[in-house]
């Protein structure tokens, strides 16, 4: 058996990692999606009928979020 060994430097910085890869993934369960984080009547929906107060409220910070 081989023995590795892995030295991890935080202080050696070789860049920044991009927001969107940091995303969620929702599941349609119940009304998470549709009357959830989609509707497009909703006073705080975009344009294309997403809201932007739920985000807001769950404090996630994700930048993409897919279903």
């Amino acid at each position: 058996m081989r023995t590795v060994t892995v030295q991890l430097r935080a202080d050696d910085e070789i860049g920044t990692t991009d927001r969107r890869l940091f995303g969620a993934f929702i599941e349609h369960l119940g009304r998470c999606v549709y009357s959830g984080i989609f509707e497009p009547g909703h006073s705080t929906a975009d344009s294309h009928g997403f809201r932007r107060d739920v985000p807001e409220k769950l404090h996630c910070g994700t930048s993409l979020i897919a279903w």
